[in-house]
C-alpha cells in the first residue's frame, strides 16, 4: 500500500515534518488489529509556491536525509520495525516514465516567478474584463508576489493552483496510484494556500470526467477517482505579533481574519467538498500561541516554532491509515461528473488534560500506543549517542567494528542532521509559554550526571509527569548493557568494515537495546491501557 500525501502550504509541511519525525522514531502505522501494516510505503508530494518557506526547506532536507537512512538500515524492504522502517518515496521513483525529477516538491513554474497580475495577464485583457478583475482583487492581490505565497489569500490561490492541477505530473500522480492505495492531505483553512488548495485537488480527484488525456493513463485515473481519500483540516491555533488587525505596517495577512475565513471555509467544505472525502480531521487551538512574528513571506517564516497541533495533525495520518478497507468505501453515480464518499466520516483530536505543558500523560492512550515507545526510545538513543558513544567504542557491542568505522556511524553527517532538527522540534513545540499548550516530552538530560533515569519525566510544570512510572534507576551501565545484550543476539558481523552491514548491525542492535529498557525499567501502563 502507498499513502500519497498531498502537504499543502506551509501547514502541510509542518504538519509532514512532525510525521516523518514519528516515524525516525520508529513508530509505525498498524491496521485495525494493532498488526504493522506491510509494504507499506509513502509518497510526499508538496505543494507550495513560496519556495523559500522554512518549513518547505527544512522538511525538504528532512525527507531527503531519512530516504537515506532507511536506504542503509534496511535497503529496499517496506516492512523492518525499528528506526526509519517506513519506505518513503518521491513520485519520481513510483512512476519514472512520466516524471524527471527526484524530489518531494513540486515547482510551479510560471506561479513561482510571477505576480498574479501578470499570472493573469491583466495588462492584455479587454478594458471591460480588466475593470471586472480590479473589481474582484484588490491593489494588494494583483501585487501579491506568488514566489512568496498568495497572503492569505483563497481567491489567489484557487485559480494560481490550477497549474499544478493541469501539470504533467499531477497526471503522473493520478496514473500511479494503483488499487489499494490511499491518499491524504493536509492544509490549513485560515490563509491562502492550503485553502485554495484543498478543495481543488479533491475534487479534481474525483472527477470522473476528461479522465483520458491521450497517454494512455486512464486506467489508473479511474482507480484515483475511487481512491480512499482522507483530510486533515487545520484550523486556527496561532496569532501575529503587533499584527492588530493589519495595523502594524498595512499587513495584508490579518489573524484578526483568521476566523471569518475559517468559517466561510467550512461553509464551503460542507455544501462542495466534504462528501467527496472518507474521513476528515479537524484540529485548531482556541487558546492560539500569540505573537507569531508577521512575515507574509519573504522572510522565509523562519520564526514560527514547530506546535503541538501539528505533532496532533500527524497523528490523523495513523488513525486513517488503521481503517479497514470496508469503512472507506466509495459511490460511483450513474451519469455524475464525480464519486462520493460513502457514510463518511468527521473527526477531532482531544488531549487528556488542559495544562500548559503537555506530558506524554496528556496525551491519549490511543496516541501513546502509536508513538510512546519509539519516542521514548528514539531520545535514549539521541542522548547515548550525542554524550557517550565516542567513549565506548571498545564495548562488547561496539568492539567488533573497524574504529573509524564505528565513529562513522554516529558522526555521520545524515544521523547527526536529522538529531540536530529533532533537537529543534522538540525544544520549539515546549517554548510557546504558558498562555497556549505545549508539548514537553522529555525531561533534561546531564551527560555528566549519565543518568537517564528522569529523562521522560518532564519539567516541575509538566504535573501529569506522574503517571510514567519508574521500575528502577537507568545509569549508563544499564544502556550499555541493554546494548550488549542486543548485540548478542543478532550476532557478529563476518566484515568488521563492511560500512552498509555495520549500518544495520547497529540500528537494529539500538532499537532492540532502546524497547528492552523501557519494558524492564519504565512502567507505562497506565499510558497505553
Amino acid at each position: 500500500m502507498r499513502l500519497f500525501v498531498f502537504a499543502i502550504g506551509g501547514t502541510g509541511s509542518r504538519v509532514l515534518t512532525s510525521l516523518i519525525m514519528m516515524l525516525a522514531a520508529g513508530a509505525r502505522p498498524k491496521d485495525n488489529n494493532g498488526r504493522s501494516i506491510n509494504n507499506l510505503s509513502i509518497v510526499p508530494i508538496i505543494i507550495d509556491p513560496h519556495e523559500t518557506n522554512d518549513a518547505l526547506t527544512k522538511v525538504e532536507e528532512l525527507l531527503r536525509r531519512y530516504r537515506t537512512m532507511h536506504r542503509r538500515i534496511h535497503g529496499d524492504n517496506p516492512n523492518n520495525e525499528g528506526y526509519f522502517g517506513v519506505k518513503i518515496e518521491t513520485l519520481q521513483e513510483v512512476e519514472p516514465q512520466r516524471v524527471n525529477n527526484d524530489t518531494f516538491f513540486f515547482k510551479m513554474t510560471k506561479v513561482s516567478e510571477s505576480a498574479f497580475s501578470k499570472f493573469i495577464d491583466i495588462e492584455t485583457m479587454e478594458l471591460t474584463n480588466k475593470l471586472f478583475a480590479k473589481m474582484l482583487f484588490s491593489q494588494d492581490e494583483l501585487n501579491t508576489k506568488m514566489e512568496e505565497g498568495f497572503y492569505g489569500s483563497p481567491n489567489i490561490g484557487c485559480i494560481a493552483l490550477n497549474e499544478f492541477r493541469k501539470s504533467p505530473d499531477f497526471n503522473a500522480f493520478r496514473a500511479a496510484y494503483s488499487e489499494g492505495d490511499r491518499i491524504f492531505f493536509i492544509g490549513s483553512i485560515f490563509g491562502g494556500t492550503g485553502a485554495s488548495g484543498l478543495p481543488l485537488f479533491i475534487s479534481s480527484i474525483r472527477e470522473l470526467v476528461n479522465l483520458d488525456n491521450g497517454d494512455g493513463a486512464a486506467d489508473g485515473r479511474v482507480n484515483c477517482a475511487e481512491a480512499p481519500i482522507g483530510a486533515l483540516i487545520v484550523m486556527p491555533y496561532f496569532s501575529i505579533a503587533n499584527n492588530n488587525g493589519g495595523a502594524a505596517g498595512g499587513t495584508q495577512i490579518r489573524d484578526s481574519e483568521f476566523i471569518v475565513k475559517t468559517k466561510s471555509a467550512l461553509r464551503y467544505y460542507h455544501s462542495n467538498l466534504n462528501r467527496y472525502i472518507n474521513r476528515t480531521y479537524y484540529i485548531s487551538d482556541p487558546k492560539g500561541t500569540a505573537g507569531f512574528t508577521y512575515d507574509p513571506g519573504g522572510e522565509g517564516q523562519r520564526e514560527n516554532k514547530a506546535h503541538i497541533v501539528e505533532f496532533a495533525g500527524a497523528l490523523a495520518m495513523f488513525d486513517f491509515l488503521a481503517i479497514n478497507d470496508d469503512g472507506l468505501n466509495v459511490n460511483n453515480p450513474d451519469g455524475g461528473e464525480r464519486i462520493t464518499a460513502v457514510a463518511p466520516l468527521y473527526k477531532s483530536y482531544g488531549l487528556n488534560t488542559d495544562d500548559a505543558y503537555i506530558h506524554f500523560a496528556g496525551l491519549s492512550r490511543q496516541t501513546n500506543r502509536v508513538i510512546l515507545n519509539a519516542m521514548m526510545g528514539f531520545y535514549m538513543l539521541r542522548q547515548f549517542m550525542k554524550n557517550h558513544m565516542g567513549d565506548m567504542l571498545t564495548k562488547p557491542f561496539a568492539n567488533q567494528y573497524d574504529k573509524n568505522l564505528t565513529e562513522a556511524l554516529y558522526r555521520e553527517d545524515e544521523i547527526t542532521g536529522i538529531f540536530n532538527m529533532f533537537d529543534e522540534w522538540i525544544s520549539q513545540m515546549k517554548a510557546h509559554g504558558n498562555g497556549a499548550n505545549n508539548l514537553q516530552l522529555y525531561g533534561d538530560y546531564s551527560a555528566q550526571d549519565k543518568d537517564f533515569s528522569n529523562l521522560f519525566f518532564g519539567s516541575p510544570e509538566t504535573k501529569t509527569s506522574r503517571l510514567l512510572g519508574l521500575k528502577g534507576s537507568v545509569k549508563i551501565n544499564d544502556v550499555v548493557k541493554a546494548l550488549n545484550e542486543a548485540a548478542e543476539i543478532i550476532g557478529n558481523m563476518d566484515s568488521p568494515n563492511n560500512g552498509e552491514v555495520a549500518y544495520a548491525r547497529w540500528y537494529n542492535v539500538a532499537y532492540r537495546a532502546m524497547n528492552n529498557i523501557i519494558d524492564n525499567k519504565f512502567d507505562i501502563t497506565t499510558l497505553i491501557q
